[in-house]
This record gives C-alpha cells, sequence and structure tokens, in this order.
C-alpha cells in the first residue's frame, strides 16, 4: 500500500489519477483545475492533465544514416515493450516523433506508479541489454524527460508550458554534461512537481538523484536527474546535489 501523502501542489495530487484510493479525489481535483483554467482562457481552452514523456538519442547526427535507422528502430521496439510491461501501451496515447527522439502524452489512465517503473526498470534495462551485444559505433544512449501538468491538444499537436519545460529539462547543458561526463547509457529528469510525488509516494529513491539547473532559452528552472549506473555491481547512493546550467 502506498505510504500516506499529501501535497499543496493541486497538480502533484492530480498525478496519481489512476490510483485506487485517490482516484475519485484526484477527478475532483482535476476537474476544478479544469474549471479554473478554463475561465481564464475562454470557454474554447480544453487544458487536459497528462504525464508526458520525451526521449532524445544522443549524439545522434554524429552517426552515419544505416545507425541513425538502426538506433531509431531500437529506441521505439525499447520505448513499446516498456510501455507493454507496465501495461499502458500507445493505445490512447499520443506519440510525436522527433527524429533522433520522441514526444508522448500518455493516456489519462496512465500515472506515476506505473510510468516510472517503466521509465527506471523497463527503458533502462532495454537500453542496457542492446549496448551489451552492440558494436561501438552503434550504442545508445538515451536522455529522457518526465513532466506531468496541463496542456492544449489542437489539430496541430499538444502546446502549453508542460509541453515547454519537458523539453527545456531534456535540452539541459547540466543534463548533456553529467551523460558525458558519467559516460553512462541513460539518463532521466524529471519536473520538481513529479519528484515531489514520486519521493513523497516511495516511487523512487531521492538519493539516486541530483539537482540541476535548466537553463535553456527563456527558460530559467530546475529539474531532479538520475544518471543510471554502468553495468555491474549497483552504486551507492548519495545525497542530492545541485549541478549548475
Amino acid at each position: 500500500m502506498a505510504p500516506h501523502f499529501q501535497s499543496d501542489d493541486p497538480i502533484v495530487e492530480a498525478l496519481f489519477l489512476g490510483t485506487s484510493r485517490r482516484r475519485g479525489a484526484g477527478r475532483c481535483i482535476a476537474r476544478r483545475l479544469y474549471r479554473r483554467l478554463a475561465s481564464r482562457r475562454g470557454s474554447g481552452a480544453r487544458p487536459r492533465c497528462r504525464v508526458v514523456l520525451a526521449l532524445d538519442i544522443a549524439r545522434f547526427t554524429s552517426r552515419d544514416e544505416a545507425t541513425q535507422i538502426h538506433l531509431r528502430a531500437v529506441m521505439y521496439r525499447i520505448v513499446d515493450e516498456a510501455l507493454a510491461a507496465a501495461r499502458i501501451g500507445r493505445r490512447g496515447s499520443r506519440l510525436e516523433d522527433r527524429g533522433d527522439g520522441l514526444l508522448m502524452v500518455l493516456r489519462a489512465q496512465a500515472s506515476l506508479d506505473t510510468v516510472l517503473p517503466a521509465l527506471f526498470g523497463n527503458i533502462r534495462e532495454g537500453v542496457q541489454d542492446h549496448n551489451a551485444t552492440a558494436v561501438p559505433s552503434a550504442r545508445l544512449r538515451l536522455r529522457a524527460a518526465l513532466h506531468a501538468g496541463f496542456l492544449h491538444h489542437d489539430r496541430y499537436g499538444v502546446a502549453g508550458d508542460t509541453v515547454n519545460l519537458l523539453f527545456r529539462m531534456l535540452d539541459a547543458p547540466a543534463m548533456k554534461r553529467r551523460l558525458d561526463d558519467e559516460d553512462a547509457d541513460f539518463a532521466l529528469a524529471v519536473s520538481p512537481n513529479v519528484y515531489e510525488a514520486a519521493t513523497g509516494y516511495r516511487l523512487i529513491d531521492g538519493k539516486d538523484f541530483e539537482l540541476i539547473d535548466v537553463d535553456v532559452k527563456q527558460t530559467r528552472a530546475s529539474a531532479w536527474l538520475y544518471l543510471a549506473p554502468p553495468p555491474g555491481p549497483a552504486r551507492h547512493g548519495s545525497h542530492p546535489t545541485r549541478v549548475a546550467g
């Protein structure tokens, strides 16, 4: 049973729409936030609270074209297998290809208690399993970002502050630098509200994360970064630190 946890941030509370004990309360919170946003932005606005995931293949353009196509296929296979194992799947979710990565808006029923295990377990292990037998030129190194909040759907796709922050985290220089410094295969940045919810419910261990600056374009924010340890004996977690942007 998940430990008792409450947040003053209503969006954090709404992240757990899929947990059985909190489903009713979460839906009430989501409806209340929807009405608040709709009243501010006009009756045509239809904001929806979703968990969003972005992936990017590191140093993609430094590979030859055949390797790029191969790594894209590997990335999609790993993501599909991870989501299927978490019983999320693509049905009801929105996926947008980004060439060297992807954006996925997960379906409304996807809550953090299913998404985070898929990321930490299945995607990370999928990358490591691929790299265990890949030649050096076909090594896959993934950066990922996870956020949740309200976004807007239109005929062109999705937009809003939630998506903007998601890609700012994915492109944060501090994240890229730490991935290279540690020669890691997988890095995940989560937004402060996701980190608060996930640590509050003990879905993740805060000692495995470090606080980084997200200093991209006009965005000045922060995120919590996880770097997958290299294959072999697990590294001991350390207390979170802050890495400048």
